[in-house]
């Protein structure tokens, strides 16, 4: 199982799963077996490491990308640490509005706990402004500096530029790896189900210079070598516990 999420994530199509399997292990499985063992246990364990808080940086990067969903396009909207790498955040929406930016830093919010960072860099789009400043304290003095505890907020992020959002354009770039061999997703919600694996694949598995970026957000799961098998053991044994503990408040 473990390994099909892994040749998964990695770009592989269920088609192409199927054919490895068959050719290296002897085995016949099905490409919907896969796809539901896929969907079943990418769900538990992104619900595992949604309970973990890192420790994030004091900049953070947010961009938006569009993703094909039944022939036409919806908008991805994902915010990473600049220094640990670990992505925060993913929604999804129909539009680019303030409504639908300020959900977008609601989850961040939510991630991130107490945590805020000094600086919160994005592109020039004009929903960024008006969400930012209602989600996050932006006040200045009156030599144009942010206030002690308030977010800087940088809107004019460019590739070339000194300032710019290249960590989540490499970001969008892993998706897009991802998202060219299934050629669009059937719903908006297969779409941000493939986008929470993604996260955890991103977060939790896939190393960047000997380290995860849930690592270096001093997230320590003492993942093995099998990464998967090992997340997906504790997310296992974290979902046992609480049905035990609900059943003795019950």
């Amino acid at each position: 199982i473990t390994l099909t999420m892994d040749l998964y994530y990695k770009g592989l199509s269920l088609m192409d799963i199927t054919d490895t399997l068959k050719q290296f292990y002897g085995m016949n499985l099905h490409h919907e077996t896969i796809r539901r063992w896929i969907v079943k246990f990418t769900d538990k364990m992104n619900k595992y490491v949604n309970t973990k808080t890192p420790e994030l940086g004091k900049v953070w990067n947010t961009d938006e990308q569009m993703v094909k969903v039944k022939g036409d396009y919806v908008w991805s909207w994902n915010t990473i640490d600049n220094e640990t790498k670990f992505w925060i955040a993913n929604t999804m929406s129909k539009g680019r509005s303030i409504n639908e930016a300020r959900k977008q830093f609601k989850a961040v919010k939510q991630t991130a706990k107490e945590q805020k960072p000094e600086l919160l860099i994005t592109d020039g789009l004009h929903s960024y402004k008006k969400a930012i400043s209602k989600e996050f304290t932006t006040a200045k003095n009156r030599f144009g500096n942010p206030k002690p505890n308030s977010v800087e907020h940088y809107h004019k992020a460019g590739f070339r530029k000194k300032v710019n959002n290249n960590v989540v354009e490499r970001l969008h770039g892993e998706f897009r790896e991802f998202d060219k061999v299934r050629r669009g997703f059937k719903s908006k919600d297969t779409a941000k189900l493939w986008l929470d694996g993604m996260k955890v694949y991103h977060n939790f598995i896939k190393e960047q210079n000997g380290k995860t970026p849930s690592q270096r957000a001093n997230i320590n799961l003492n993942l093995k070598e099998n990464k998967w098998l090992t997340l997906l053991q504790q997310s296992l044994k974290e979902r046992s516990n609480n049905s035990k503990s609900d059943g003795d408040t019950k």
